[in-house]
């Protein structure tokens, strides 16, 4: 049987991974030791939209933000890694990237589209580098892929850093949806609404996860290579550096921690 696929979200001083019914995560604190908390994942299968095109991705979306409370719940706030200071810096600069966009681009609404797009990506992506989150991304695609790679001994298989089903390699569809459907918007509307923009974010995500859904199974394929390639640039150089080996550590207790949820539920 193909081992049950794991993905993961690299916190502030820690790792969360998850399955499809459980989550673990581990922090280690500023004093050196280490916290492990895990749990049953709260799922919206309810909702019957498990294998709907558009609506699955944002379903699956938002179980993730909802693990990621719990996780949140457990172990306290400045976990994680949208808190801090980096964050604010980059919330700042994206609104005036933005509105600097909106004041000297040219009039065409596409132009305008793209870069302000640009504009609210680029220091948020900027704000990883250098970062402990890079370093735990980097144990979270190593452990994933390295159990991928080694399910009979999944804590300590050999894998690089970067992984093809890592969230940044939805930057390339993500803008390239925003950008078209923000436009469309425009086109049909004559302006932005809030409601409108709501809607055009939904679109624009679950057309995203979409994307990244079909070019996951088909990495032959050239259309693939163009939707991945600015994720896979992003990862390799900017928000994925080698983890250190207590990062690692703390990612091996996340994984053995969820290897046993999964294993004593049989």
């Amino acid at each position: 049987m193909e081992p049950t696929r794991i993905g993961g979200t690299a916190l502030k001083n820690g790792l969360v991974l998850q399955s499809d019914r459980y989550w673990a995560a581990a922090v280690r604190d500023p004093d050196g030791t280490t916290r492990l908390v895990s749990g049953r994942r709260w799922r919206l299968d309810g909702l019957g939209a498990g294998n709907v095109p558009m609506i699955r991705g944002l379903t699956r979306f938002g179980e993730s933000l909802l693990t990621l409370a719990q996780v949140s719940s457990k172990l306290g706030s400045g976990v994680l890694p949208v808190e801090g200071t980096r964050v604010a810096a980059a919330l700042t600069g994206s609104l005036v990237a933005t509105s600097l966009v909106r004041v000297a681009a040219p009039r065409s609404a596409l132009v305008q589209e793209a870069g302000t797009a640009l504009a609210a990506f680029v220091p948020a992506i900027l704000a990883l580098k250098d970062s402990s989150i890079a370093g735990y991304h980097g144990a979270e695609h190593k452990l994933i892929g390295g159990r991928e790679a080694n399910p009979q001994d999944p804590l300590h298989g050999e894998a690089p850093k970067e992984h093809d089903r890592c969230g940044s390699n939805l930057l390339g569809p993500y803008l390239m949806a925003t950008v078209l459907t923000s436009w469309a918007l425009r086109r049909v509307t004559g302006g932005r609404t809030p409601v409108g923009s709501a809607i055009a974010g939904a679109v624009s995500l679950g057309s995203a996860l979409e994307a990244l859904r079909w070019a996951s199974r088909h990495r032959g394929s050239p259309v693939s290579q163009l939707l991945l390639a600015p994720g896979r640039f992003v990862q390799r150089h900017i928000t994925t550096v080698e983890p250190t080996a207590a990062q690692m550590e703390v990612g091996r207790q996340a994984m053995e921690e969820l290897l046993r949820l999964q294993a004593s539920a049989g």
